[in-house]
């Protein structure tokens, strides 16, 4: 949890200078979130299940990616500073407890989902410079290719067989690592 705590605050730090909100709002952010972020851990907040916020930041997520994908990175400057710099810090937060909450249910779930990450963002970009051609996203990342972007998927998908296929029949979590 206070790995996870730091890599917040750090994440709050770097938001504020990203939005060029100053010094003293930066570390205002940081210490706020890390207030926050220290409160849940101190309150048993992290442990609680909490479906219907999944399910809210997951749909504004995808509608958020969407709004980018269509208008590219350039319009999220003109979202107003007093939405975008909060937003930020409740994303931020929201990822953090992921992170425990997926610790919570094992290192090797935790592992699993880091794991399938880095797969899909290796195999997305050799992918992509082996056979890339149409451009999935220029305005927002000029070098993604959607044949990288399948390639990524191939390799989720070839995890995702391999363990369903070789995992312990009483595994309670994911494995990470076969």
């Amino acid at each position: 949890n206070a790995i996870v705590l730091v890599m917040v605050s750090a994440g709050a730090w770097e938001w504020g200078r990203l939005n060029l909100v100053g010094p003293v709002a930066t570390w205002a952010s940081v210490a706020g979130v890390a207030a926050v972020a220290g409160l849940a851990w101190q309150q048993g907040w992290l442990a609680a299940s909490y479906p219907l916020l999944w399910w809210a930041v997951g749909g504004a997520w995808v509608l958020a990616a969407s709004f980018l994908v269509r208008h590219g990175v350039p319009v999220w400057a003109r979202i107003a500073l007093w939405l975008r710099w909060p937003l930020g810090l409740l994303a931020l937060l929201a990822a953090g407890l992921a992170m425990v909450q997926a610790r919570g249910m094992g290192i090797n779930f935790l592992l699993s989902v880091l794991l399938l990450v880095w797969m899909a963002d290796i195999a997305a970009y050799f992918a992509g410079r082996a056979f890339g051609r149409r451009k999935l996203a220029p305005n927002i990342s000029p070098g993604k290719s959607w044949e990288g972007a399948i390639g990524g998927f191939v390799s989720v998908l070839i995890y995702g067989v391999v363990v369903a296929r070789w995992a312990p029949a009483d595994a309670q979590t994911l494995p990470g690592v076969l």
